[in-house]
């Protein structure tokens, strides 16, 4: 997936997980997901305004790491089994296996 669960509130990423969820083999699929993952500090500006016109316009927002873990792990069922971030980039790839 790229770019696209920003685009939603996190009820409805759930929903989509799980849908991938369905057609993934347990051992074997992987899903990557390529987003942005906003540093905890000293985020780029141009990171943080993309949040901010992303919850004005809808409803939803850029993640934090921790925000992942929580909307993946917690939320959909995830695994997380790495999230790869290349240097001064806010793009991430983070992988995930079933749970």
């Amino acid at each position: 997936m790229h770019s696209t669960l920003h685009d939603w509130p996190d009820a409805e990423c759930v929903k989509f997980l799980k849908r991938v969820k369905e057609a993934m083999t347990p051992g074997y699929s992987r899903l990557l997901i390529n987003e942005n993952v906003i540093p905890p500090r000293n985020a780029q500006w141009e990171a943080t305004a993309l949040g901010i016109m992303m919850l004005t316009l809808l409803s939803s927002r850029e993640l934090t790491e921790a925000d992942w873990y929580s909307l993946l792990q917690d939320q959909a069922g995830f695994g997380i089994t790495g999230v790869y971030t290349a240097q001064n980039s806010v793009e991430s790839i983070i992988e995930c296996e079933l749970a």
